[in-house]
Formats: C-alpha cells, sequence, structure tokens
C-alpha cells in the first residue's frame, strides 16, 4: 500500500508537470495576440486621422489625406500574413494544448485502473478480529500517508 501511495504522489507530480507543458502553446498564442493588437492599435489610430481630415472643412487636407490612406493600406498589407499566422497559431495551439492535457489524463486513469486491478487481487483476512485491525491499520496509514491535512466535518449545523 506504501508503493500505492508513492505512485500516487508520483502521479500528481507528474500530472501537475505535463499540464503546465499543456499551457505553453496558449502562453505563445497570448504573446503573438499581443504583438497583434499592438499592430492594430496603429491601424486604428490612422483611420481616426483620416477620419479627422475628411470631417474637418480645410483646404488643402487632400495631400495629408492621401499619404494617411496610403500608410494605412501599407499597414493592412504588412500586418495581413500575420493575422493568417495568427488564425494558423490559435488552431494548432488549441489543439496541442488539448492533446497534452487528454495524454496526461489517460495516463493519470490507466494508472488509477492498474492500482484498483492489483488492490482487488490483494487477499483480506478472513476472521473478524484481524478485520478490524487491519481497519485499524488501514485509517492509520491513511491519517500519516496524507498530504494535506483532512478537515474534521462536524456532525451537526452551524
Amino acid at each position: 500500500m506504501g508503493f500505492f501511495n508513492f505512485i500516487a504522489g508520483s502521479l500528481a507530480t507528474t500530472l501537475s508537470a505535463k499540464l503546465n507543458t499543456a499551457r505553453l502553446p496558449l502562453k505563445e498564442l497570448r504573446n503573438n495576440e499581443v504583438a497583434l493588437a499592438q499592430r492594430n492599435g496603429i491601424r486604428t489610430g490612422l483611420e481616426q486621422q483620416i477620419s479627422r481630415v475628411e470631417n474637418s472643412r480645410e483646404r488643402g487636407n487632400e495631400k495629408r489625406l492621401a499619404e494617411l490612406k496610403e500608410q494605412l493600406a501599407k499597414a493592412e498589407t504588412d500586418d495581413e500574413p500575420a493575422e493568417k499566422e495568427h488564425d494558423i497559431l490559435l488552431r494548432r495551439a488549441l489543439k496541442e494544448s488539448e492533446q497534452k492535457k487528454f495524454q496526461a489524463l489517460r495516463e493519470v486513469i490507466g494508472m488509477i485502473w492498474a492500482k484498483l486491478a492489483i488492490v482487488s487481487l490483494l487477499p483480506f483476512p478472513s476472521t473478524e478480529k484481524s478485520l478490524r485491525s487491519s481497519h485499524r491499520l488501514l485509517s492509520l496509514s491513511l491519517v500519516f500517508c496524507r498530504p494535506f491535512p483532512r478537515r474534521q466535518a462536524s456532525l451537526t449545523m452551524p
């Protein structure tokens, strides 16, 4: 039983490490989104400047308006490949992350099933006295092998 408790702790550590690696593609996606958001902010600023120049009644702004529209068109064409790459990265990151999560969970579930199969094969005492002492031993081992202290539930309502 001690070995099984060791395996359970080992599985918890492995699961947490694998779940952390499953988060890496999503972090990469977030960094890409931040970079695109900065570029979108620049384009939004250009659009606002174009709107102000178009709505102003001053003469001679045609040259400035043409320059701003040209800058906006250039920014949009420059950002188009990055946006397509972001869409591809989004699909890939979600797929990789979910695959890694489910692989980690599959391993843990497999070990749990193996533990249950082995426990069902263990011999249990046949006499009532030895059964009571086994229960005491099991309850003591559960108390001392817990990774976190267990809270006592009260039987009365507050």
